[in-house]
């Protein structure tokens, strides 16, 4: 049984990422739109005053439950919601927003649903999978600036992960740049490292794209 005063120990090294960026976040509430197994929002429980899950599956939300149910967490503490980021209510004026493990054209829609809700003092995490020159273009079209934008690597695959708000006036780039570090400075130098690692890998994949035209 899980209880209150627990550490969850998070299943992937990007899952603990995200838990480190939303621990140097200041705000009251945490929403994890698309929770999924719910571990990111779980291990924020002890950290903020108010956490809400939200996920559209039943399955989902039936797993949540229970297990929320056997643990020893108080109920006023938590909130889980079965429904569609897109058709989200926020309810807490100071907030980080956590929306990761989808397309990046699921996060769009949610996001045209969201920015309208947020407060200058809100904070939003995105991780998009997919369509990341989509979501760069849409980001850089909007209100809403960028404190940072960084990779995690995670079992040989790599997250862009964007930490945004309204009281950032720093755009979204529309091309990839890793080359500074706006607010969590002592991740620079690993920074730089994976951003090399993810350009090697991605040249040699497009090298063996075109090998593969050459040879037949």
């Amino acid at each position: 049984m899980m209880k209150f005063t627990d550490k969850p120990t998070l299943s992937s090294h990007r899952l603990q990422q995200l838990k480190a960026l939303a621990l140097n976040l200041k705000a009251e509430s945490f929403y994890d739109i698309g929770c999924d197994h719910g571990e990111v929002a779980m291990a924020m429980i002890s950290i903020y005053n108010h956490v809400y899950f939200v996920d559209p599956a039943q399955a989902v939300i039936e797993k949540l439950e229970t297990t929320l149910k056997d643990s020893d967490i108080p109920k006023p503490l938590y909130t889980i919601y079965k429904i569609e980021g897109e058709n989200l209510k926020l309810t807490e004026k100071n907030k980080t927003i956590l929306i990761a493990g989808m397309g990046g054209k699921k996060i769009i829609s949610i996001l045209e649903n969201l920015l309208p809700q947020l407060m200058p003092s809100d904070f939003v995490i995105i991780s998009p999978h997919t369509d990341l020159l989509a979501v760069r273009e849409f980001l850089s079209s909007t209100d809403i600036g960028c404190l940072n934008e960084l990779l995690i690597e995670d079992r040989s695959h790599f997250y862009q992960v964007f930490i945004l708000t309204k009281s950032s006036s720093q755009k979204v780039h529309l091309y990839e740049d890793y080359s500074e570090s706006r607010v969590w400075e002592r991740y620079l130098k690993h920074q730089k490292k994976i951003y090399q690692k993810h350009q090697d890998e991605r040249s040699i994949h497009y090298l063996r794209y075109l090998e593969s035209f050459r040879l037949n």
